[in-house]
């Protein structure tokens, strides 16, 4: 056979091969909701980067979140994005270590401690599972949600390979797009009008140091009064 007949014929294989790599979508999507739905304690580390009409556009941040069920938690982030006319935030720190919930304030490094039963025994678990509804019911839109390609990400010393799709405004969620590790189906980038969020680690019911969730204050740091 000429080459110039198997060259033909290359390229009216190729589009098919390529419809071939698609993903079944539905079926990345439950996976993705079946392992998020199973969580009883997590770890979310990422780096950020401020998009949109906003006073820290292009600018960075950093956020730890991490849960153990029933009752205990961590929120740690530098000063987040904000829209314009919204005061600058200060860096902030909550932990519930299931006894009390700390708050810590760096400009003035002062923090606050309060029972946490005055929030209400489910309070700590309303945190924790609100964070993971927004992947754990991605499934239930999964008609809506759009493939846009493959893509390998980087971030720090690591890679993954993973689909990309458009995930459409669900209740008080904006429309996102979201990177989707192909080997663990780990939501690792969200992309949307106001940031861009790589998630440099994803701990799923991997074990948790226990103090993650124990207040230890700063040097020099005081009760506020």
């Amino acid at each position: 056979m000429r080459p110039a007949i198997i060259l033909g014929l290359s390229f009216l294989v190729l589009p098919a091969a390529q419809a071939q790599t698609k993903p079944d979508l539905t079926a990345v999507l439950k996976k993705v909701s079946e392992i998020y739905k199973a969580v009883t304690q997590y770890e979310f580390i990422s780096e950020g980067t401020c998009s949109g009409d906003q006073p820290r556009t292009g600018e960075t941040f950093h956020m730890l979140f991490a849960f153990r069920a029933p009752n205990k938690y961590r929120v740690q982030s530098s000063a987040a994005c904000r829209k314009p006319g919204e005061p600058d935030p200060d860096d902030a720190l909550r932990i519930d270590d299931g006894a009390n919930l700390w708050a810590y304030y760096a400009k003035a490094n002062q923090y606050i401690s309060i029972p946490a039963n005055l929030f209400g025994d489910k309070q700590a678990a309303s945190i924790g599972q609100a964070t993971l509804s927004r992947y754990s019911g991605i499934a239930d839109v999964a008609d809506q949600v759009k493939f846009v390609r493959e893509e390998a990400l980087s971030f720090g010393a690591s890679k993954a390979d993973c689909y990309v799709v458009l995930v459409p405004k669900r209740g008080n969620l904006a429309a996102e797009t979201w990177w989707i590790d192909k080997a663990s189906y780990h939501v690792v980038r969200i992309d949307n009008d106001e940031s861009s969020i790589v998630f440099t680690t994803v701990k799923l019911n991997e074990p948790l140091p226990d103090n993650l969730f124990k207040f230890t204050p700063p040097p020099g740091a005081k009760p506020a009064q």
